[in-house]
């Protein structure tokens, strides 16, 4: 398992104690409602480096492709790209 897959792992658990501690919240729970935004904030810290990643892992498939097109279509290789 990667790192992203691990992430999103961990954030399912998270999600899991984020269910619990808003019962106990609303049980009357006083201490609940700090771990309540201790697991929110880690939550939502979880979910962007999730979508960041995922971001960059499409911008790098479609800068490939995009490459790999232009250069199929023009008989170029990486020899022929001037920087």
């Amino acid at each position: 398992m990667d790192e992203v897959g691990f992430l999103k792992n961990e954030l399912a658990h998270l999600q899991g104690f984020l269910q619990d501690a808003e019962h106990k919240r609303r049980s009357g729970d006083a201490s609940a409602a700090v771990l309540l935004w201790q697991i929110r904030d880690a939550a939502y810290d979880a979910e962007n480096i999730i979508e960041a990643s995922e971001y960059m892992e499409k911008g790098n498939k479609l800068k490939k492709g995009f490459m790999g097109a232009i250069s199929s279509c023009h008989g170029w290789g990486r020899e022929n790209y001037t920087y």
